[in-house]
């Protein structure tokens, strides 16, 4: 008897790692990332530079990667639905979380070239579009539509929470403006080098919306330098006194402490299973993770 439920627990053991792995592999496998095609592109039949050219992708086409079906130098993409293959050199990769396919059963209805409803429509969704990124305002998700970058109306079925990256000014007297336009009002200059978080691509092409801990505004994408490495989301400290450091390290030296109940941006990539990347006024550190909010959970 005794070595019959032995037998038992060994097969429950197995049938456990076997699901949760099986759970893990086919998650993995419906994540997508978003990239920005740098120069003209061959979309090949495999992941070879002797496969089939199924097609050239000019330069600024948006993709959909799928990593984990990638290969050696080549990303696994999807081209009319299919799985094709793109030599990674060419692809700027711009968004590697929160991409949300949204199929014809969802959203049906149009795609704009701006986020206005009075902007050219490129055409209807029929298949499946990815959601990538967030307005400033909420109201419009940017989504890659026939390699294309596009705009549909967020019609909250996809619970889609802004992730922000940080961005540096690239020259002195960089103007901030009140919306996206170069008539609208100078809100604040930024330095050189000076640092932002902002919602890159959310808005159109050449304006993107940033936050500091004093303003917030429009900038032109052609004077900042991205860094897509981390995706930062709102947290609040939620002990007295957090220490936000130099290192993720308890040596490393203590540049402020943070407030119960005050904002910061922590990296949703830790460094390690107890350190987050995080943004605080405009300084980066690294704050202990027991001590903040879940990412996003304001």
């Amino acid at each position: 008897m005794v070595k019959l439920i032995k037998k038992y627990l060994r097969f429950l053991i197995k049938l456990t790692i076997f699901l949760v792995s099986w759970l893990f592999i086919n998650q993995e496998a419906h994540a997508q990332w978003i990239g920005v095609v740098q120069e003209n592109l061959r979309i090949r039949s495999a992941p070879s530079l002797e496969s089939r050219t199924l097609r050239v992708l000019p330069k600024g086409s948006y993709i959909v990667i799928t990593p984990s079906l990638s290969q050696d130098n080549f990303y696994a993409v999807y081209i009319s639905d299919k799985i094709a293959y793109a030599y990674s050199k060419y692809i700027n990769v711009i968004q590697k979380s929160q991409v949300h396919a949204i199929n014809s059963d969802i959203y049906s209805g149009p795609i704009y070239s701006y986020p206005s409803s009075d902007s050219v429509v490129l055409g209807y969704n029929k298949g499946t579009v990815y959601a990538y990124a967030l307005s400033y305002d909420s109201k419009w998700l940017a989504v890659v539509y026939n390699d294309k970058n596009g705009y549909v109306l967020n019609n909250k079925t996809i619970n889609y929470g802004h992730t922000y990256y940080r961005i540096e000014s690239k020259v002195n007297g960089l103007r901030v403006r009140a919306s996206p336009s170069l008539k609208a009002p100078v809100v604040s200059n930024m330095k050189k080098g000076q640092g932002a978080l902002a919602l890159p691509l959310a808005f159109n092409r050449d304006w993107i919306f940033i936050l500091t801990p004093s303003y917030s505004g429009f900038v032109h994408v052609g004077f900042i330098d991205f860094d897509y490495t981390l995706t930062y989301k709102p947290v609040f400290a939620i002990v007295d006194r957090l220490n936000f450091r130099s290192s993720p390290s308890l040596d490393g030296q203590i540049i402020c402490q943070i407030n119960n109940g005050e904002i910061l941006f922590a990296a949703a990539e830790s460094t390690s299973n107890k350190w987050a990347k995080a943004v605080y006024k405009g300084k980066i550190g690294y704050v202990y993770t027991d001590y903040i909010s879940a990412y996003g959970n304001l």
